[in-house]
C-alpha cells in the first residue's frame, strides 16, 4: 500500500505533456504548420522561392548557382512561430527584397531534411567549397580574401560604377553581370570578386563571412551553412512546406 501511494506521488509530479524533440522532417512540419514552437535536432532546411513547379526541383531555382546556404537545427527552431515574413528577416532577406519578390509574385517553400554535406558559411569554407567545384574562379577569390575579410559591403561596393542590385536586375546577359567566365577576364580586383559572389552566390551585404546570418536590423542571426546544390530528389526524406509570405503596412507616421 505504501508502494502504491509512493508511485502515485511520483506521477503526480512527473511532466505529462513534456515535448518530444522534433527529429523528423513530418513532426517540423506539423510544428511549422500549426505555430508550435519546440525544440529540433537533426535537421537542415533552406527557403526556396520560385514562380511554378520546376522552380521547386533543385535546392536553388537558378541553374547556375553551385553553392546554397542551409539553416541547421538552431536555426530551424528559430522560424517556429514566426510569421512568413519574419521567417525571411530571421534568415537573412532585407525588407525591400522581400518586397521585391512578392511583387513579382514569387512563392516560398520551405524544405526540410535531415541529411546534408553542410560546411559553416564563413569564408574559408567558401573558398573550400568554390575549389572543389571551380578551382580557377577559387583562385582569383582566394586572392581577395584579406580584404573581404577587413572591407564592408558598403566600401566595397562603393568602389564600383553602381550599386550591386541595379546590377543584379539587368541579368546575366549584360556584360556587367559578373559570372564565374566574366570574373577570369576581369582584373580580380576586390570590388570584383565582392560583385561575383553577390550575384552568382548570393552573398548578399547581409554576408558576414562569420558562419552566422545578420538581420536587416544589424543584429547576430541564426548560424548558417553551405553546400553544393543539389535536386530535392538526392535529399531522401524530406519536406516542402509553404510560407505564405505577406508584407506589412508601412507606417505612415
Amino acid at each position: 500500500m505504501l508502494l502504491g501511494l509512493a508511485f502515485a506521488s511520483i506521477l503526480v509530479v512527473m511532466p505529462v505533456n513534456a515535448q518530444a524533440p522534433i527529429t523528423t522532417p513530418g513532426m517540423f512540419d506539423q510544428a511549422f504548420r500549426e505555430g508550435h514552437k519546440g525544440s529540433v535536432s537533426e535537421l537542415y532546411g533552406r527557403m526556396l522561392r520560385g514562380k511554378n513547379a520546376s522552380d521547386f526541383v533543385t535546392l536553388s531555382n537558378d541553374s547556375n548557382r553551385k553553392i546554397i546556404f542551409l539553416l541547421d537545427s538552431q536555426g530551424l527552431e528559430k522560424l517556429l512561430g514566426l510569421s512568413g515574413y519574419q521567417v525571411l528577416e530571421e534568415i537573412g532577406y532585407t525588407g525591400d527584397y522581400i518586397q521585391e519578390l512578392v511583387a513579382t509574385e514569387h512563392q516560398f517553400k520551405l524544405c526540410v531534411f535531415s541529411s546534408s554535406g553542410a560546411s559553416p558559411a564563413n569564408w574559408d569554407q567558401v573558398v573550400e567549397l568554390l575549389t572543389q567545384m571551380d578551382p580557377s574562379v577559387a583562385k582569383v577569390v582566394q586572392s581577395q580574401l584579406k580584404g573581404l575579410r577587413e572591407t564592408s559591403f558598403e566600401a566595397i561596393e562603393a568602389l564600383g560604377t553602381e550599386p550591386f542590385p541595379a546590377t543584379r536586375s539587368r541579368g546575366r546577359d549584360d556584360p556587367a553581370f559578373m559570372t564565374g567566365a566574366r570574373l577570369l577576364e576581369s582584373p580580380g580586383s576586390l570590388q570584383d570578386v565582392r560583385l561575383y559572389l553577390y550575384l552568382e552566390l548570393h552573398l548578399t551585404e547581409l554576408y558576414t563571412g562569420t558562419g552566422f546570418t545578420k538581420r536587416p536590423d544589424g543584429t547576430q542571426g541564426p548560424p548558417e551553412f553551405i553546400a553544393p546544390n543539389v535536386p530535392l530528389s538526392a535529399l531522401g526524406d524530406h519536406r516542402l512546406i509553404p510560407v505564405e509570405v505577406n508584407v506589412p503596412a508601412k507606417n505612415p507616421h
